[in-house]
């Protein structure tokens, strides 16, 4: 029995109307959305707050690859960690963009965005000789390419509006003031340019300039980050091994046109694809069986992992 998510269960179609404005663009102006949704100023503004008292995380922002050079991921199996605040303290690090605690055959995901092999192979070091000994298993892997999709669960018929496709490995160079801004984005994509303005020692006006340079050049889209579970989603990560690579590139394009995929990642190591969903739990059941029926002879092994808690998210 294929399983049909209803978000009507959750929002209202009002609230709907208002998170699909946000995930397209947060930035824009409470009379922009007011408009759209077909709402008074003062009715938006405060179905708005409501939401992000409890509803919206935070707002993150997507940077182009070429801004985010070399991203390694290391998934980390515990034989034991008596001391688990001290490992997740050592993880908030710059070089650290997003780490979960998870369910299944990993016991933790781990997202790096070093600036070179060096800085990477120096963390990964310190890694080991803090809690080496309580690691029973560990995976390295080089991502070279993401795709991210607008939040589909919030459409009827799960509507796919975009698909962000970004290279990594390049990573270009930017001056300091640039960096900064980017950097308060990642997990403040909201930022008023006043707030924004007061951290890099510019003025506002001068910083709503570089804003907008930032925007065109190094930002594919600033979105909400939800908190799924209230909406009666759960955050599953599917790791892929293959035995021909080649075929990464069907399975991606599969799951995105069935509207099921809300992000993708490309690996080199031990599995070449990962494919995240947000989906009811009664759902996966479905994914995994129409996966085995679509690619059954082309995966070598698959790694079903469910996000029990996210801790950082800041891509760059």
């Amino acid at each position: 029995m294929v399983y049909k998510y209803d978000i009507s269960k959750y929002l209202d179609k009002k609230d709907v109307k208002i998170l699909r404005e946000l995930d397209n663009d947060p930035r824009q102006s409470i009379n922009q959305i007011a408009k759209k949704v077909g709402l008074n100023k003062e009715t938006t503004k405060y179905r708005l707050n409501k939401l992000e008292r409890n509803l919206i995380s935070h707002y993150w922002t997507i940077p182009k690859g070429s801004i985010v050079g070399n991203v390694y991921k290391i998934l980390i199996k515990n034989k034991s960690l008596p001391d688990i605040e001290r490992f997740i303290e050592y993880l908030q690090q710059e070089i650290v963009s997003w780490y979960a605690q998870t369910n299944g055959s990993y016991d933790f995901i781990i997202s790096l965005t070093p600036k070179n092999l060096q800085e990477f192979s120096d963390f990964y070091t310190n890694l080991i000789e803090h809690f080496g000994k309580h690691i029973n298993k560990r995976e390295i892997l080089i991502t070279t390419r993401y795709m991210q999709t607008n939040e589909t669960y919030l459409y009827s018929k799960n509507k796919l509006l975009y698909v962000i496709d970004e290279s990594l490995g390049n990573q270009t160079e930017l001056d300091k003031i640039d960096n900064q801004i980017i950097k308060i984005l990642s997990h403040k994509g909201t930022s008023s340019f006043t707030d924004i303005s007061k951290e890099i020692d510019l003025t506002p006006e001068a910083t709503g300039k570089r804003f907008r340079k930032i925007k065109k050049k190094y930002i594919t889209k600033i979105k909400p980050r939800l908190k799924y579970e209230k909406l009666g989603l759960e955050y599953y990560h599917l790791f892929l091994s293959l035995e021909n690579s080649s075929i990464k590139e069907k399975i991606a394009n599969y799951f995105i046109e069935k509207h099921e995929a809300n992000c993708i990642m490309f690996h080199i190591g031990n599995f070449d694809v990962h494919l995240e969903f947000l989906t009811p739990i009664k759902k996966v059941e479905n994914i995994i069986t129409d996966l085995r029926k679509q690619f059954g002879q082309e995966l070598k092994d698959f790694e079903l992992l469910h996000i029990v808690k996210e801790y950082k998210l800041a891509i760059i």
